[in-house]
């Protein structure tokens, strides 16, 4: 069952530095949608870490 988890959703959970500032540099200017195909990510996985980034909660 996990493999099929890890072909739905490859790399869920692994988020580099790197596409994190990525992610929040262009949401603003282009949209979820056109940033989660340049990550070659699934759109709720974006979505889910970019409201987890940009969240107020604990600060």
């Amino acid at each position: 069952m996990s493999d099929l988890g890890n072909w739905l959703a490859p790399n869920e959970g692994k988020w580099t530095k790197e596409e994190e500032i990525y992610l929040l540099a262009h949401v603003p200017i282009y949209g979820l949608a056109h940033v989660a195909r340049r990550l070659k990510k699934p759109l709720y996985v974006v979505t889910r870490k970019y409201k987890g980034l940009t969240s107020n909660v604990g600060a």
